[in-house]
């Protein structure tokens, strides 16, 4: 049965049809129709939508897990103005969102002013056309979802998994993107005038092509958009621009960053990804493209990148400042310039504690740069590059998975060969954990990147900073909007672990659970998607706690 205050039914002939479709397909039993408002609760087999469906301003649906929700042709589903879309299933037993018949398409879900309290939780869309979802000032949660074959046709602005618009501080996490598809902007997912968390996701097989200007096969960030893309797999995505009749534009295989945004990248595998070159098309940027814009990056693998044509195999900068801290850049191609990094027109460029090697191009097969300056430094670059403590020493990676690029540990980690990249970082920076799978040294942070993660603070030009006591700094801003930074000293090497509660004291998030060396460490917490109130967070350093409490606004 499926329960609703508000939900349209289909009734009479059209009903009768549709009921004896499903019953000449063996589909289900228990089915219902809908159009029009929608809200209560929709728990049955099947919910087939015979037109665009609606959750009213104010109003509430629950649809429990393992309803499968069909779209008989074009039609959208919109959750308006304070609405609460409240789609949970489990890892078992999803939710879907899917066409009634093969080669049918919804038009995707359109949250527009919607209640940060909706939440997509295992639920699985294919074939959408339009985005997947739509979020406009909606600053939901997507968690545990599949999101593939769906599109953001031409005259969209992009997107095909996900159009991210307008304030949408939303929280996408721990889900898969594949096969989806925009003809400009943001093969999987697009966001402007946000400030998104997508974090630990799997983007891979998504193609943004076809336009005269097609950015971001993965993910196109642009219209001072301050996104975090943390701890994501982002693979085998191709960015393809036509330029028949005039010159087209193909750039940011993984991700393309523009128009003032300052997104921070980090923790990511970028592996594979391709810029294709076309008749009179240009192609740039394997891996990343940066365009009048300020991102921070970090602690990623990017190997494998490829722009077919052009320029910067892996990264194509250009009018922009940009900090590179702990990146492994590897095996990287460009048909023109800068198998590692192209940059051009750009000042306030920093790169510390990355490797660069076996990437290939032309001119320049590690940098080359136009018109620019650019600081490196503490920096492994095959053919060696000037710049205080750089390298050029074969990184001896570890054996084994051809993408595992952790630095061989002979003494601690029982591996064949011990890396010169171990220790050799710049001494403003120590590994934040210690450990096999991350970094290796003590005296300073090891090159790449596993290594870094922390800053060290000097205190009279000399040693750093290690505190007397355990010290928490309160969270910055607080109240506040969104995301808060919150900061913490270790007085020596401790396991620690950062829980967030909600006033009645239920668990919200583990912010982290992990070693970490003595010194002053920082992290973001963003709570998109959580409603306005008093939290409380707790540090659990070894035999130290703490807890404090913050207040989010929205």
């Amino acid at each position: 049965m499926c329960k609703s205050e508000k939900t349209s039914f289909v009734t009479g002939a059209a009903a009768t049809a549709l009921l004896c479709v499903l019953a000449f397909s063996g589909v289900f039993a228990n089915s219902v129709f809908v159009a029009g408002d929608v809200s209560g609760v929709w728990d049955a087999d099947s919910v087939v939508v015979v037109d665009s469906v609606t959750v009213p301003p104010g109003d509430t649906l629950v649809i429990e897990p393992g309803v499968q929700v069909l779209f008989l042709d074009y039609f959208k589903f919109y959750i308006l103005d304070g609405a609460v879309l409240h789609a949970v299933g489990t890892e078992t037993d999803s939710i879907e969102f899917i066409p009634f018949l093969q080669g049918d398409r919804s038009l995707g879900l359109d949250f527009i002013n919607a209640s940060d309290e909706s939440i997509l939780e295992y639920c699985h869309i294919n074939h959408a056309l339009t985005s997947g979802v739509h979020l406009e000032n909606s600053s939901i949660t997507i968690s545990h979802c599949l999101i593939e074959n769906s599109k953001a046709p031409s005259g969209s602005i992009g997107g095909g998994a996900v159009e991210i618009l307008s304030g949408s501080n939303c929280l996408i996490e721990y889900s898969t993107f594949q096969a989806d598809t925009s003809v400009d902007l943001g093969g999987a997912i697009y966001c402007s005038q946000s400030s998104p968390i997508i974090s630990n996701n799997l983007i891979q097989n998504n193609l943004a092509g076809y336009g005269v200007g097609s950015y971001g096969g993965g993910i196109a960030i642009e219209g001072h958009s301050n996104a975090e893309i943390l701890n994501n797999t982002i693979r085998n995505n191709v960015v393809h621009a036509t330029g028949l009749f005039s010159l087209g534009h193909a750039a940011g295989g993984a991700i393309s960053c523009t128009d003032y945004s300052n997104a921070i990248i980090s923790g990511n595998l970028i592996l594979d990804n391709t810029v294709i070159v076309e008749i009179e098309t240009t192609s740039d940027g394997g891996a990343i493209f940066i365009f009048d814009a300020s991102p921070i990056i970090s602690n990623n693998v990017i190997a494998g990148n490829q722009a077919q044509g052009n320029n910067g195999g892996a990264f194509h900068i250009y009018a922009s400042q940009a900090s590179i801290t702990n990146n492994t850049i590897y095996n990287n191609t460009a048909g023109d310039s800068g198998g590692a990094i192209f940059a051009q027109f750009t000042t306030g460029l920093t790169i510390t504690n990355c490797i660069l090697y076996s990437n290939y191009a032309n001119v320049g097969p590690e940098i080359y740069l136009k018109n620019t300056d650019m600081d490196v430094s503490y920096s492994d670059i095959q053919g060696s590059w000037p710049g205080e403590g750089n390298l050029d020493v074969d990184p001896i990676f570890r054996a084994g998975d051809v993408n595992d690029y952790h630095l061989q540990d002979s003494i601690s980690c029982g591996d064949d060969g011990y890396s010169p990249l171990i220790d050799a970082g710049s001494p403003q920076y120590i590994d934040s954990l210690v450990d096999c799978d991350w970094g290796l040294g003590f005296a300073a942070c090891d090159i790449g990147a596993f290594g870094g993660g922390a800053m060290v603070t000097a205190v009279d030009g000399g040693s750093p900073e290690i505190p007397a006591d355990f010290l928490i700094v309160d969270n910055y801003p607080n109240p506040f909007n969104a995301a808060t930074t919150i900061e913490y000293s270790l007085p020596e090497a401790s396991n620690v672990k950062i829980n967030v509660y909600d006033e009645l004291g239920r668990s919200v998030k583990t912010l982290i659970e992990s070693h970490q060396v003595a010194g002053r460490h920082s992290l973001i917490w963003n709570a998109a998607g959580l409603a306005s109130g008093m939290y409380f967070y707790k540090i659990q350093a070894g035999d130290l706690a703490e807890t404090r409490k913050m207040l989010l606004l929205k």
